[in-house]
């Protein structure tokens, strides 16, 4: 069980490290937000995808059942596109299913910019410790 901990909160790490880095060498491009986040606002960009992991392992995309063949794929044109991953999964408290740690791998083996949100009407950006 901390072994699954700890290669979570690794991955986060390498994935928030990755992000900034994405920043920087692309200001230009980065993910317009409407609004400030103090008052919650939605992403505005189109190369977006929300995607969240239930307790079951049930993983959507806007709310869209999708499977990992099919998320990889759109993880690929995402990373094409500069686009960015809104992420969140239920019980953050809890250890991650299976499907959770194969979405955070999929997102760092395309390198893709991610903001992590507490729950799947990805309004409030989680602050991780």
């Amino acid at each position: 069980m901390k072994i699954h901990t700890i290669t979570l909160t690794l991955l986060f790490a390498s994935i928030l490290v990755s992000c900034e880095n994405h920043k920087k060498e692309n200001t230009s491009e980065a993910v317009t937000i409407v609004g400030s986040e103090a008052d919650n606002s939605i992403i505005a960009d189109t190369n977006v995808l929300k995607v969240y992991v239930a307790a079951d392992g049930t993983i959507t995309e806007s709310g869209t059942k999708i499977t990992l063949a099919e998320l990889d794929k759109k993880f690929q044109a995402l990373k094409t596109a500069k686009g960015t991953v809104c992420y969140a999964r239920a019980n953050v408290e809890s250890e991650p299913p299976a499907e959770a740690m194969s979405v955070v791998e999929a997102i760092v083996k395309y390198q893709l910019p991610i903001r992590f949100y507490t729950d799947n009407t990805f309004k409030v950006i989680a602050k991780l410790n």
